[in-house]
């Protein structure tokens, strides 16, 4: 009863995601694990974003999708969810086994000799 009222809850207040041009979701309501995100459809309504379909290929500053469309970007962000692959690239570069990647190690550009970092801290809690 909750999930149901939760549900309706939500597609009242929101709508359903293929009203914002995102995928329906292949699961029930509550299944998995949420995309929390206070601005998302505001920004996919104003235009600001702009969904697309899986990458099929990399071709330069061209990225071309599993739908045949193709765009040219300076850089894209990959949001894998849950299981992270990286179909595009050679896995000599890129790989992430039994979803383990390190990306702290993927800062600074591989044949880089120059890169430097600084950080800072700050008490969270006492």
């Amino acid at each position: 009863m909750r999930r149901w009222f939760f549900q309706n809850l939500i597609r009242l207040n929101s709508g359903t995601p293929d009203r914002h041009g995102l995928p329906m979701p292949t699961h029930r309501f509550g299944e998995a694990h949420p995309t929390i995100s206070g601005r998302i459809l505001d920004r996919l309504q104003h235009g600001a974003i702009t969904p697309k379909p899986n990458i099929d290929s990399l071709d330069g500053d061209t990225v071309r999708f599993v739908d045949g469309t193709s765009v040219q970007a300076d850089v894209v962000v990959y949001c894998t969810g849950y299981k992270i692959t990286f179909p595009f690239f050679d896995e000599d570069l890129l790989a992430a086994p039994e979803n383990h990647i390190e990306l702290y190690r993927r800062v600074f550009h591989p044949r880089s000799r120059t890169c430097s970092s600084s950080g800072c801290c700050s008490r969270l809690a006492p």
